[in-house]
């Protein structure tokens, strides 16, 4: 049996909830429109190399990102039919609740801790900036963990993200970051 190590109070932190959606700009309009929520910051045709459940694969995804009070509310729409943690839970035309994010000092220690407790990584990702992993707890929990190593540059994206929507008057809704076509 493997110890019960608790994690830490970072690695219990939820700063994200996560939604696969099929069409990112009818996604965004849709959360404006419901919620009065934004701005989007978004990041059109994003190239990530991967693996998934440790096969190597090729992404490519569409992500807009906003402010929701304590919360970062993430939308991903996947451009191309590979094997994914998002094709996993949601076949091509699907799309709903995805994923919970902690963004986790001790990365190695808390994936292992993860990994330990049975879950299988069904996405892992160095963009050379900072690291994450998808666990999938989804029988566990209805959703998948992502945990994403604690560096400057996702410290920043995220205070942009909540800056912005501080004191959001409706103006410029989508902000469109890179990549981008």
């Amino acid at each position: 049996m493997v110890e019960n190590k608790r994690l830490s109070e970072d690695s219990r932190a939820i700063v994200q909830n996560a939604f696969v959606v099929t069409d990112i700009h009818r996604a965004m309009r849709a959360w404006r429109s419901a919620y009065d929520l934004g701005p989007f910051f978004l990041m059109e045709n994003v190239t990530l190399e991967s693996l998934h459940r440790g096969t190597p694969v090729t992404l490519e995804l569409s992500i807009a990102m906003a402010q929701a009070g304590a919360v970062n509310v993430e939308l991903i729409q996947q451009l191309n039919e590979v094997p994914s943690c998002y094709r996993d839970v949601y076949p091509a035309g699907g799309g709903g609740f995805h994923h919970v994010c902690m963004i986790v000092k001790d990365f190695d220690n808390t994936v292992a801790r993860y990994q330990e407790r049975g879950f299988e990584l069904s996405l892992e990702a160095d963009i050379g900036i900072y690291r994450f992993v998808y666990v999938d707890t989804y029988e566990a929990l209805g959703c998948h963990t992502e945990l994403v190593e604690d560096a400057a540059p996702i410290r920043q994206l995220y205070a942009q993200v909540r800056d912005a929507a501080e004191d959001w008057d409706g103006s410029d809704p989508v902000r469109p970051m890179y990549p981008s076509n």
